[in-house]
């Protein structure tokens, strides 16, 4: 008897058929990817309307400045620059703009100097975080990796490395 039991048990088994877990699995899968994007166009939808909202009465001109001195985007950067002088905040953006224009004198002439002495660790080191501040974050890691070759022995190096470790 309990031999009749088993083959009945065998025959029968009570797991729901894999075809049906492998479709509702993938199922699944397509509606949380349906949803991710979905929110992440609506997000975007939304963003212009949030930054005008924020930027009708900015309180931290401080960020926004940060916000606009290493936004990458044009279109972002535009739009950012636009509603700032709407709302009376020229001043941030003249401000944000000769920031650049000093990073970027420096940039060239950190660029002159490496040509000019190449084993130099100190000016990649220099010049790195020259260009973290412009959010070039590829060039700033080359850059720190060069000068941690050229020096293997400088905790600074080192500790500037691990920073542009996280650096997006």
């Amino acid at each position: 008897m309990s031999k009749a039991k088993k083959s009945v048990k065998q025959k029968h088994p009570k797991k729901f058929p894999q075809i049906f877990r492998s479709i509702s699995a993938s199922y699944l899968l397509l509606l949380g990817a349906l949803l991710w994007l979905s929110i992440n166009v609506l997000y975007m939808l939304l963003l212009p309307e949030n930054l005008k909202r924020l930027l009708k009465e900015p309180k931290d001109t401080k960020a926004l400045s940060a916000v606009l001195f290493r936004v990458k985007d044009r279109q972002l950067k535009t739009e950012l620059k636009k509603l700032l002088k709407e709302a009376g905040q020229e001043g941030v953006v003249k401000n944000v703009e000769q920031q650049q224009t000093t990073v970027w004198q420096k940039i060239k002439e950190g660029e002159a100097l490496l040509q000019k002495y190449p084993k130099y660790p100190d000016g990649y080191a220099y010049l790195s975080l020259l260009y973290e501040k412009i959010a070039d974050c590829d060039r700033a890691r080359q850059l720190i990796n060069r000068a941690v070759e050229l020096d293997k022995n400088r905790r600074e190096f080192v500790k500037i490395k691990a920073y542009l470790d996280k650096c997006n």
